[in-house]
């Protein structure tokens, strides 16, 4: 999905995906309510199908992050688990397995080198190492 090339139309576009009114929607994009020009950019091929792609998008919350999918799941587990019933236990299964199954598509963070030179033992020579840790006999 790629913005138009044109800032104003695409603030347009943004605008109108929002659900703001084409009047609205020109204004916020810098151009002059009322104008036939902004009625005809709407109908332009261009414009209707960057619309429909920013809709799209806002429909799963405009992220690609799965953080907010997985709150929701789990969200949807912990109710799920309350009900007591065998389908329910097994929908909740089912919802904990796919968020285990997310969570293995989160990157994991590395440590930074920073937070490796927060660590005590980072610091210590081998010879305090030797000092701090003797071997045990």
């Amino acid at each position: 999905m790629v913005a138009l090339a044109n800032p104003k139309q695409e603030a347009f576009a943004q605008a109108l995906a929002r659900g703001e009114t084409a009047n609205d929607a020109a204004r916020a994009a810098g151009y002059s309510p009322d104008t036939g020009w902004t009625r005809e950019l709407r109908q332009k091929p261009h414009c209707v199908k960057r619309v429909a792609e920013l809709a799209e998008t806002a429909e799963w919350g405009a992220t690609r992050d799965l953080a907010p999918v997985i709150n929701a799941l789990m969200r949807a587990a912990e109710k799920s688990a309350k009900m007591d019933s065998a389908a329910a236990m097994k929908v909740t299964g089912e919802l904990l397995s796919k968020i285990a199954e997310l969570k293995l598509l989160l990157p994991t963070p590395t440590p930074t080198p920073a937070s490796i030179a927060d660590r005590p033992f980072a610091t210590l020579s081998p010879e305090e190492w030797s000092r701090r840790y003797p071997p045990r006999g």
